[in-house]
């Protein structure tokens, strides 16, 4: 996300199935869905707080996927 933001990209629509996997390199990964997307070219305050905001979205992942892991739920259940 911090390298689409680099880009002068807000995604506007962060949830895991907007992420893919790269088989066989486990490090990359590629966002999808870029249909509301806004772009910005001088950020201004409200647009670095939405690049937070996105980010900090993006961190809460880990946290949901690993409470599902622990109840026996499939991946990404809560975001479905």
């Amino acid at each position: 996300m911090k390298e689409i933001h680099k880009a002068g990209v807000h995604h506007q629509d962060i949830y895991p199935g907007n992420i893919l996997l790269v088989r066989g390199n486990p490090d990359r990964l590629v966002w999808i869905d870029f249909d509301i997307a806004t772009t910005f070219t001088d950020p201004k305050p409200e647009q670095l707080a939405l690049s937070d905001y996105e980010i900090e979205l993006v961190k809460g992942f880990g946290d949901a996927l690993r409470d599902d892991q622990a109840e026996g739920l499939p991946p990404n259940t809560k975001f479905y």
